[in-house]
């Protein structure tokens, strides 16, 4: 196998996992640039401590700095706090959670989406190697290799150089990142869910019965918005959300709720001539497009026929 068939194999994540190698691939990498850190792994259980808790508290100092609004909610929280021994120990519980959220942005997010993870660091040995260029494939080819044996990012501090694993990733045969169950990117680090491609907050996922009017209106990505909507139930939010009813007729009853900054929703609502097993007949949404005003033109639109076209003598 060549080296370059065993990168693209190694590109299909989660794959090998080997941290001895991994830990032995880094310290040749650390080796060739002349650099001396400790070298950990963030696996499934790790904590803020050490060198990281240090460098993710700089940075939250940093931020404070720099924002007026962030610095006095923070005096105003620790000046509660101060109140009660109680409170004080709740406000460090939230805290701690809080600091290891904060740090799993700072180690997968500007590892992964805002700078390059190991895929695109390993490539660069595929390069040097086919450029004979001998200098950078010192330093490269233990990266290569770490990849290989199942590295994903990698984090500096001032002593240690932190790495995770890669994920388990969920996809769509079209390869866009989806689990309808659980998270999409299953990783050490922190865990993203998406919904057929569309990064959503986690309980949009796995508890989508917490979803609320609420919720979806004050959402200001659409596409997200769009995703809840579907979550919640198009028929659900329609009405839940009191959308207007624009017309009613014998075949149906055709309602519009409007959506800023997106397309508005409307649904006719009919009824199926066939009884359920019990004897009941069930209704029906059908989503048409916000063009239609009529609900007669509604049902006729779901046949492909004009309103015109469309006079059953049985409606289905």
């Amino acid at each position: 196998m060549t080296d370059l068939d065993r990168y693209i194999a190694a590109c299909d994540y989660p794959g090998v996992l080997a941290p001895q190698d991994v830990d032995r691939h880094l310290a040749d990498y650390l080796k060739a640039l002349g650099i001396k850190r400790q070298i950990v792994r963030l696996g499934p259980d790790w904590a803020v401590t050490g060198s990281l808790r240090r460098t993710i508290e700089e940075i939250l100092t940093d931020v404070v700095r720099r924002n007026p609004a962030a610095r006095a909610a923070r005096a105003a929280r620790a000046a509660r706090a101060a109140r009660a021994a109680r409170a004080a120990r709740a406000a460090r519980a939230a805290r701690a959670g809080a600091l290891r959220r904060f740090a799993s942005w700072c180690v997968q997010y500007s590892g992964w989406w805002w700078n390059w993870e190991m895929s695109w660091l390993a490539a660069t040995f595929l390069g040097a190697k086919q450029l004979n260029k001998e200098n950078v494939a010192a330093w490269a080819k233990p990266l290569f290799e770490a990849f290989i044996s199942g590295c994903w990012i990698l984090y500096w501090t001032d002593d240690t150089l932190y790495w995770a694993a890669k994920p388990t990733v969920h996809k769509e045969t079209n390869g866009r990142l989806h689990n309808e169950g659980y998270a999409a990117i299953e990783s050490d680090v922190e865990n993203i869910y998406f919904f057929h491609g569309v990064a959503v907050p986690a309980f949009v996922v796995v508890k989508p019965e917490w979803i609320t009017v609420k919720h979806i209106e004050d959402e200001q990505n659409a596409e997200v918005r769009r995703v809840m909507i579907e979550r919640y139930g198009q028929d659900h939010y329609l009405l839940d959300s009191k959308a207007e009813k624009v017309h009613e007729d014998d075949f149906g009853t055709l309602y519009r709720k409007e959506i800023p900054n997106d397309e508005p929703l409307v649904m006719v609502k009919v009824v199926n001539s066939t009884p359920e097993p019990d004897g009941q007949f069930k209704d029906y949404f059908i989503r048409v497009p916000p063009t239609i005003k009529r609900a007669h033109e509604a049902l006729a639109w779901t046949f492909d026929k004009k309103e015109s076209e469309y006079a059953p003598d049985v409606q289905t």
